[in-house]
C-alpha cells in the first residue's frame, strides 16, 4: 500500500461537528460518543472505566448509554444539531463513531511496527488503491477503514489473537469491526489524544477513496495476513495463555456476567421476547462456534439469572434436537465473563428483520429538540443509496493529453482489466498457443511474435490437463527457446483442475450464482502480482448452465469481467469453435449463445490451415516454395476477430508446429529413450508473403510499436527529469540491439523536435520532449520529462 508522509496526518478533533455530516453518506450510520471523562448519570448502569468508545445520550443529569444504537439511523440533520447541542451541554468536542455494519473496517490492536507493516502490505496487495487509515500519535496501531460494496450482505465481525516474537506473553488482536459493532473516527481517544487520518484524508473529506469489500474478500485478506504473520514469527496457538490481548477501539474487554455488566437487556421480558422471535434451530446458529457465542450473550443480557435459564434458555436450547439438559448446563455454568451483550443479541438476529422488536430510545433521554420521525429507528436503505446511476458531465478541467494510455499486456491481443477470448475448432493448438502467450509475458520476450508491453507473472490453467502434461508443454517451450527455468520460475503459476477444479458460476434452482472461487482468484491474483491469466477452456468452468441461453452466458462471463476488473489483470479465455470453420477471423464461429462474444471486448481466433488454404497460397509459386501437403497439417492462422478499443488489427499471424524433443527420458533401455516430444509453436512466414498494401500495414503496425516502446523506455530509463540525449543513446542502442546512427534516428521519430510525445512507466504517464540549448546544432540536445498523471494514490 502506497506510504503517506507522516507530516500530512491531520488531527481531526475540532475539524468537525457532527452537522457537518448532513451531506455525507455517512449521516445515517455516525453515533455519538460518551467522553471518557463524561458525567455519568446516576441513572447509567456504565461506569467510568467503560466510558470513552461506548454510544451514548446526554441527559439533564449526565449521560446514559444509546439504547439500541445498533439499530438507529440519522433519518434527518436535526438528528445531528441536536447530537452538538449533548456534546454542548456536557462541555465536550464531539466524538463521533461510526456503525460497522456498512463500513467494516480492519483493526490493528498491536504496537509491533512489523505488524503493522505486514497488515499494510497485504492490504495493498488486495486492494491496489488503498483505503483510508486512522492513526494516533501515541500508538503504533492503526484502523484500515471500508464500505460494503454496492448489494453485498453485512458480514458478522471476525479477530485474530497472537503473539509476537518480541512479547510471547503478550497478546495482539486484529479485528474486522462489522454487523453490530462501531467504531471511532473523529474527536478524543480515551488516552487524551485526537485521531489523525494519513495524508489529510478523512471520512468526512474522502469519502470516494474509501475502498469496497465484502464478506468472502475480507476472509481472503485475512487469511491472506494471518499467513504472512506465521512467516514473521507470529504465533496463534494461545492454548497456553489466558487473559484477553490488546485495547482496541472496537471491542470491549470482556467483564463479569452480572447485574453490573455494561450490556444486560433492558428486561428481561424483552430478552425472552427476543428468544420467542429466534429459535436456537435458526441457520444462522447452525456453527458451534455461533451458538456458543450466543449463550454467552444471552447470559450476559440476563446478567446471568438462574430463574430465567431455567425458565427460558434451557426450554430455548433443547429445542435443537441435540442438545441435553446436561450439556447446556454445562455450557451455561462455564461462562464467567463475556464482551458481548444485549447489543450483540438484537444486532444477530434483527439483520433481517424490519420491524424490531424494542423502543430505540430510552424514556429519560432529553431530545426536546426533536421531533417522533427524528429519532424513529430506521432499517431501510438510505436515500443516497442509488440503483441507478447519476448523470455526471465530463470535468471542467478535463484535459485530453492527461488520459493515461490503454495497457495492452502482449500485442494487441491482450489488455490489462479485459477478458479476451480465443476460439477455434479441435486441433487449433488453442492450449498449446495460448502457453506460449502466456511464457512471452512471463519471460518478457517475443516468443509469439507480439510485443510484450507488460511482463510478469502469469497463471496457467487447465481444467483438463495434468500438471505432468502442463509441466512438459510449459518447460519443452523455454527449454527450446534456451530460456533459464530458474529466471523466470518466479513468474510462472500453473494449477490443474483435476487437482484444483475451477468453478466460477452454477445455474441452481434457474438461477446462474457466482462462485466464491472468483473471490478467492481474485485474492490470489493480487497477492502474487499476477499479470496474465490463461483459462481452459472456458467450458469447464461452469456447472449446469446452457451453452445456448444468452443470459446465461453473459453471467458466466461476467465472472471473469469481475477478476479482471478487480485486478486489473489480461485474461486468455479458450473457447471451442462451432464447427470446422474455414473462415479465418469470424467471431461469429464461438460454440453457443452469441451474447457470449458481445459480452467480450476481444476475440482472436485460430484456423488450422487447410488444402483448400494451400492451394490458394501456393498459386503462381514455383515448387520448391509451395506449401506441402506434410506441412500443411502443422500450420495454424492467427486472426483478430474483434477489439472493441481500437479499428480491427487486419494483421494475420501463421505459427509452425515444430516437433520437439524434451529429453525427459529416465529409462536407459526404454524405446522411447529419447523423452516425449511436443509441439513447439513458432511463427511462420507464407512463401507469398503478402500483398504490396498488407506488407504496409503490417510495417506501419509494427513501426508504431517500436517506436511506443522507445519512449517508455526511455521514461523509464531517465536518470532524472532532464538529460542530454548523448546520455540515454548508449541504453537505447543496448536495448534495441542497434548501432548509433539508427539509434539515434529513431529517438528523433520516437520524439520529433518540436512535439510533444507520451511514455508510461510504473502505471505513471509523462510527457517527453526534445529541445536545444541553442538555437540549432551544434548545441547538444536535450530530453525533457514532465510527470502528467501519477500512479493513483491511497491513503
Amino acid at each position: 500500500m502506497p506510504q503517506c508522509v507522516p507530516g500530512l496526518w491531520v488531527k481531526v478533533t475540532n475539524m468537525a461537528n457532527f452537522k457537518d455530516y448532513e451531506k455525507s453518506p455517512l449521516m445515517p450510520d455516525i453515533l455519538p460518543i460518551i467522553p471518557k471523562d463524561g458525567k455519568l448519570s446516576p441513572r447509567s448502569k456504565l461506569t467510568p472505566e467503560r466510558i470513552g468508545k461506548i454510544p451514548g445520550i446526554w441527559t439533564d443529569d449526565g449521560w446514559i448509554g444509546f439504547p439500541n444504537w445498533t439499530r438507529h439511523r440519522n433519518r434527518k440533520p436535526s438528528i445531528l444539531e441536536a447530537f452538538d447541542i449533548q456534546f454542548g451541554k456536557s462541555g465536550h468536542e464531539p466524538i463521533v463513531g461510526l456503525q460497522a455494519e456498512e463500513y467494516p473496517a480492519i483493526d490493528v490492536d498491536c504496537e509491533d511496527p512489523e505488524v503493522i507493516r505486514i497488515v499494510k502490505r497485504v492490504v495493498g496487495l488486495f486492494y491496489p488503491n488503498g483505503t483510508l487509515i486512522r492513526q494516533r500519535s501515541n500508538s503504533n496501531r492503526i484502523l484500515l477503514m471500508f464500505k460494503l460494496r454496492q448489494k453485498a450482505t453485512p458480514f458478522a465481525k471476525g479477530k485474530m489473537r497472537f503473539t509476537v516474537p518480541s512479547d510471547p506473553n503478550k497478546i495482539c488482536e486484529i479485528e474486522v469491526p462489522a454487523r453490530g459493532q462501531q467504531y471511532l473516527i473523529e474527536g478524543l481517544h480515551p488516552s487524551g489524544v485526537p485521531y489523525e487520518w494519513a495524508c489529510g484524508l478523512t471520512p468526512l473529506t474522502a469519502y470516494n477513496l474509501i475502498a469496497e469489500t465484502d464478506g468472502e474478500m475480507m476472509s481472503s485478506l485475512l487469511q491472506a495476513v494471518r499467513k504472512e504473520l506465521q512467516d514473521y514469527g507470529c504465533n496463534f496457538d494461545l492454548s497456553a495463555l489466558r487473559g484477553a490481548g490488546g485495547s482496541g477501539d472496537t471491542t470491549p474487554e470482556r467483564v463479569t456476567i452480572g447485574s453490573e455488566h455494561f450490556d444486560v437487556a433492558p428486561s428481561l421480558d424483552d430478552l425472552k421476547g427476543l428468544l420467542a422471535t429466534f429459535p436456537c434451530t435458526h441457520p444462522d446458529l447452525a456453527d458451534r462456534d455461533e451458538w456458543i457465542k450466543f449463550l454467552v450473550a444471552i447470559k450476559a443480557a440476563a446478567a446471568g439469572d438462574e430463574q430465567f435459564f431455567d425458565e427460558v434458555v434451557l426450554p430455548w436450547c433443547l429445542e435443537y434436537a441435540d442438545n441435553t439438559e446436561e450439556y447446556v448446563r454445562e455450557r451455561w455454568e462455564s461462562f464467567h465473563d463475556a464482551s458481548l451483550g444485549w447489543n450483540y443479541l438484537f444486532a444477530f438476529t434483527q439483520a433481517d428483520n424490519h420491524e424490531g422488536i424494542a423502543k430505540l430510545f430510552a424514556d429519560d433521554a432529553d431530545w426536546a429538540a426533536l421531533d417522533a420521525g427524528d429519532v424513529s429507528p430506521q432499517t431501510a436503505i438510505p436515500e443516497q443509496k442509488r440503483n441507478a446511476p447519476i448523470p455526471k458531465l465530463m470535468p471542467v478541467d478535463f484535459d485530453l493529453h492527461k488520459l493515461p494510455r490503454r495497457q495492452f499486456v502482449l500485442g494487441n491481443r491482450f489488455m490489462s482489466g479485459v477478458v479476451t477470448l480465443g476460439v477455434g475448432p479441435p486441433g487449433a493448438a488453442k492450449s498449446t498457443l495460448a502457453i506460449l502467450a502466456a511464457l512471452s509475458i512471463a519471460t518478457g520476450e517475443r516468443l509469439s511474435g507480439e510485443v510484450v508491453h507488460r511482463a510478469g507473472p502469469v497463471w496457467i490453467h487447465n481444467n483438463e490437463d495434468s500438471l505432468d502434461e502442463l509441466y512438459r508443454r510449459i518447460g519443452g517451450m523455454l527449454k527450446y527457446h534456451n530460456i533459464d527455468f530458474t529466471r523466470v520460475r518466479e513468474n510462472i503459476f500453473v494449477t490443474s483442475g483435476l487437482l484444483e477444479r475451477l468453478i466460477v458460476a452454477v445455474k441452481e434452482k434457474d438461477v446462474v450464482k457466482m462462485q466464491q472461487a472468483v473471490s478467492e482468484m481474485i485474492a490470489s491474483i493480487r497477492r502474487e502480482g499476477i499479470n496474465h491469466i490463461v483459462v481452459d477452456p472456458f467450458v469447464s468452468t461452469h456447472r449446469g448452465v446452457s451453452e445456448n441461453s444468452n443470459e446465461e452466458m453473459e453471467q458466466v462471463i461476467d465472472c471473469f469481467r469481475v477478476i479482471a476488473h478487480e485486478t486489473g489483470c489480461s485474461i486468455d479465455l479458450i473457447h471451442h469453435a462451432s464447427k470446422q470453420t474455414e473462415t479465418p477471423g469470424n467471431m461469429n464461429a464461438a460454440r453457443g449463445a452469441s451474447s457470449l462474444i458481445g459480452a467480450v471486448r476481444m476475440v482472436y481466433t485460430l484456423t488450422p490451415m487447410s488444402k483448400k488454404m494451400a492451394e490458394e497460397m501456393n498459386k503462381g509459386l514455383p515448387d520448391d516454395m509451395k506449401v506441402s501437403d506434410d506441412q500443411v497439417a502443422r500450420l495454424v492462422r492467427l486472426d483478430h476477430a474483434k477489439g472493441n478499443y481500437s479499428p480491427r488489427d487486419t494483421r494475420v499471424s501463421w505459427f509452425e508446429l515444430e516437433s520437439y524433443n524434451i529429453g525427459n527420458a529416465t529409462e536407459p533401455n526404454d524405446v522411447f529413450s529419447d523423452g516425449d516430444t511436443i509441439a513447439v509453436p513458432k511463427p511462420w512466414t507464407p512463401p507469398n508473403a503478402a500483398a504490396p498494401s498488407q506488407r504496409g500495414q503490417d510495417q506501419e503496425a509494427e513501426r508504431r510499436d517500436l517506436l511506443q516502446r522507445v519512449r517508455d523506455f526511455v521514461v523509464a530509463t531517465m536518470p532524472s527529469d532532464q538529460c542530454l540525449l548523448r546520455e540515454i543513446l548508449p541504453e537505447v542502442k543496448r536495448q534495441f540491439e542497434m548501432q548509433d546512427t539508427r539509434a539515434r534516428e529513431l529517438l528523433k521519430q520516437a520524439i520529433p523536435e518540436g512535439a510533444t510525445a507520451v511514455g508510461q512507466a510504473n502505471n505513471s504517464t509523462y510527457s517527453l520532449i526534445l529541445k536545444r540549448e541553442g538555437q540549432r546544432a551544434p548545441h547538444p540536445i536535450i530530453i525533457v520529462r514532465e510527470l502528467i498523471r501519477p500512479q493513483a494514490q491511497a491513503a
